[in-house]
């Protein structure tokens, strides 16, 4: 919801709420968001170990509260940009704090899907505010966004602490039994079935500690794999931002209102473009472990490249009396498939191939140099996306995005490696530049076991 606020609430711009805002006013009220939420997702991980993610989870709700306060009973832009901020802060703590809290608490037979929904109810709540923007006054519209933080608050106190962190807490096993117990679904009077599990827990998080002990940011680069990793990394994170995502969120009914679109409203026409992602949301993960992350990547950027040329080519050819009604259809259909490629490519797929390419020890380090370097980036996009279409023209954005695509899609066919269905070990050894010597024979004539894979006796590859 916090995304979709400066399309849903454009109206502040113009007065809505008892004063006027310039173009970069506004655009300071967009990108506040994300400067926030690059400073929260990097103070999240300072807290995490402390507090665990449950406990912080709590302790955003009051921010987040304050913050939708401040847009509801703003009277000068800076209060708005003080309530951008600290929802943004908090935007970007729950984009840290969520993906491992589920992870923790989930059984490991649904963690996958369990993390896969967190993509897919951001668009949701992209398409709620939208739908609050477009039916309700701005004053209903911040007080709903509001209320979501409060019932948060209010449902979410009565779960326990991740079993996980409760085990790494001296003195806490029994109490981490228990919320082991609680959510497997198990009779709280009778916990011997939640015994196995805890122990392999217990196993998994001693290695964990063994393997962190000591790292660093210099340390954990020192590797070629590594250090390629990240390059990969930040170059997954810029592309997804730079095709132009958040600046068509941020402001996607400014956009269809300067498009003039004959058929459907400004709001009418952000409900549908908000509807098609979740529609190609829901088929990204059916698609994901079917297709491979280079494939979608590529395909995601090619298709994104190719709507941001066309939706250049649009403005440009419907300038002020040049405009030709006929294809007033073009905005609305572009922009859905738009963000059908957002969808099932650099939207997901991204986070997940940065989440596949380090190995356990580095992952924290590297998630949140690479979640940085995201937030940075979308600062760029969401501050200057309003300046640059005032000053040039909404057609120079889009021609700037479609480039930035076209340039990904080459980027990540020459320079990304697939990660579908490979191990740890083997992306590792593809990032260090060795070649994989599969096939290699002891003395006995018996194929030999490599590092990350091995075979039977057939020959046949074991995963």
């Amino acid at each position: 919801m916090s995304l979709g606020w400066t399309s849903a609430a454009a109206a502040v711009e113009f007065g809505a709420q008892g004063f006027v805002l310039t173009t970069e006013e506004w655009s300071w009220v967009g990108a506040a968001l994300t400067l926030g939420a690059m400073v929260g997702s990097l103070l999240v991980g300072v807290l995490l170990r402390p507090l665990g993610p449950r406990t912080e989870c709590l302790g955003l709700a009051p921010i987040f509260c304050a913050g939708w306060a401040l847009h509801a009973w703003a009277t000068n832009v800076w209060m708005l940009v003080l309530g951008r901020t600290l929802v943004g802060l908090c935007f970007g703590a729950t984009c840290v704090l969520v993906p491992i809290f589920t992870s923790e608490v989930g059984e490991s037979a649904v963690r996958g899907a369990l993390g896969s929904y967190v993509e897919l109810f951001v668009c949701i709540g992209v398409l709620v505010v939208y739908l609050l923007g477009a039916y309700l006054p701005l004053l209903w519209l911040n007080v709903c966004c509001l209320a979501v933080p409060v019932a948060f608050a209010l449902l979410f106190v009565w779960l326990p602490d991740s079993p996980r962190w409760l085990l790494g807490r001296p003195g806490r096993r029994e109490e981490a039994r228990q919320a082991l117990a609680f959510y497997r679904g198990l009779d709280p009077l009778d916990l011997s079935g939640v015994d196995a599990e805890l122990d392999e827990l217990e196993v998994a998080l001693k290695t964990y500690a063994e393997e962190a002990r000591g790292v660093s940011l210099a340390s954990a680069f020192s590797s070629r794999a590594t250090r390629r990793g990240m390059g990969l990394a930040v170059g997954a994170m810029v592309l997804q931002q730079v095709s132009g995502i958040d600046g068509v969120t941020f402001y996607a009914s400014q956009l269809f209102r300067d498009a003039g679109t004959l058929f459907v409203t400004a709001d009418e026409a952000t409900l549908v473009m908000a509807s098609a992602q979740i529609v190609f949301c829901l088929v990204a993960l059916l698609v994901v472990d079917r297709l491979g992350r280079k494939m979608l990547l590529m395909t995601s950027a090619g298709i994104m490249g190719l709507c941001s040329l066309a939706m250049g080519f649009y403005f440009y050819l419907n300038r002020g009396a040049a405009r030709d009604r006929t294809l007033d259809w073009v905005p609305v259909l572009v922009s859905c498939v738009y963000m059908m490629g957002f969808s099932v490519g650099l939207g997901p797929v991204a986070w997940l191939y940065v989440g596949e390419i380090f190995p356990d020890r580095v992952k924290g380090v590297a998630s949140s140099v690479a979640n940085a370097s995201n937030w940075v980036c979308a600062f760029l996009v969401t501050k200057f996306f309003p300046i640059v279409n005032e000053s040039l023209g909404v057609q120079v954005s889009f021609w700037a995005f479609g480039a930035c695509c076209l340039v990904g899609v080459a980027a990540v066919g020459l320079l990304f490696p697939e990660t579908k269905g490979k191990t740890l070990d083997q992306i590792q050894e593809e990032l260090s530049g060795a070649k994989d010597k599969l096939g290699e024979t002891d003395n006995a004539g018996n194929t030999a076991r490599r590092k990350y894979g091995s075979f039977d006796d057939s020959g046949a590859r074991k995963h």
